[in-house]
């Protein structure tokens, strides 16, 4: 028994160094580089249709999206004529400033969690930041008199 033993897990560990495979393999260059990527010319005359069934790169039709774009809702209810919507006059006083935000804080269970990453987000930036530090700039807090004396 001069025959040295190897666990299950060592074994598995050396495989990178029995097997072939795993050795590092020379990596080919790319067809185009800096030298020669203006002889690479894309749009030549192969004699092969730009589009459709024989064509070097395959390309979708003008229209591949219609039918995500073109809802039953779009198609069936045009309206009948032009028009731009009417915008109301906001009430006196009213900014999106003062619209309450979703905490990230205190709401970090409810409905409005929307996506994969509902976990607590705790960044502290919310939505009407950057219009409250227009409507709202930094003051000092003490004020003149207090500090001239």
């Amino acid at each position: 028994m001069d025959e040295v033993w190897v666990t299950t897990y060592r074994d598995h560990l050396s495989q990178p160094f029995t097997n072939k495979e795993y050795k590092e393999m020379k990596i080919c260059n790319s067809m185009l580089n800096e030298d020669n990527f203006e002889d690479g010319v894309i749009d030549r005359k192969t004699g092969l249709p730009q589009t459709g069934m024989g064509a070097v790169l395959p390309r979708h039709p003008p229209d591949h999206f219609k039918m995500d774009l073109d809802t039953t809702y779009r198609i069936e209810y045009v309206p009948p004529y032009d028009y731009t919507p009417y915008v109301g006059v906001q009430p006196d006083g009213y900014s999106v400033v003062h619209r309450k935000c979703h905490s990230q804080f205190t709401d970090t269970a409810d409905y409005r969690r929307h996506g994969i990453n509902t976990w607590q987000d705790e960044s502290g930036i919310y939505a009407n930041a950057a219009i409250k530090h227009k409507s709202f700039p930094v003051t000092n807090p003490i004020p003149s008199n207090v500090l001239d004396s």
